[in-house]
């Protein structure tokens, strides 16, 4: 697994276990990572609002959902992926879509494994 896709993971890991503060260091590290440009903006100011949402609980966001199905969330990687590769929008678009797409991958990936430990008990 790469640095990106391992702290990706890790951002994603506290917040569905509420450690903020953790969550917060880990994108620091994602943000000293991407270079300074206007599809990196998208991507951190994506990462960042999934936060906002993971920490006040609004209700109405679409990752403040925690009861998401594994084909759910793969038919919406399918669709911020699409939003991702689309030459017509901005790249600030594209970064932001790309963040969306990656956190949706590392929520499939925390599912799995406490489907896997689940079935284990």
């Amino acid at each position: 697994m790469s640095t990106e896709k391992r702290l990706l993971l890790d951002f994603a890991r506290h917040l569905e276990s509420r450690h903020f503060a953790n969550a917060l260091h880990v994108y620091d590290e994602i943000k000293s990572k991407l270079k300074d440009d206007e599809w990196s903006e998208g991507y951190l100011h994506a990462l960042k609002g999934i936060y906002v949402v993971k920490r006040t609980g609004d209700h109405y966001a679409f990752f403040s959902n925690s009861d998401f199905k594994i084909s759910d969330l793969r038919g919406a990687v399918r669709r911020f992926m699409k939003n991702a590769r689309a030459k017509m929008l901005p790249d600030f678009e594209r970064g932001y879509f790309s963040a969306a797409a990656d956190y949706t991958k590392a929520l499939i990936q925390i599912l799995k494994a406490k489907k896997k430990e689940k079935s284990k008990t």
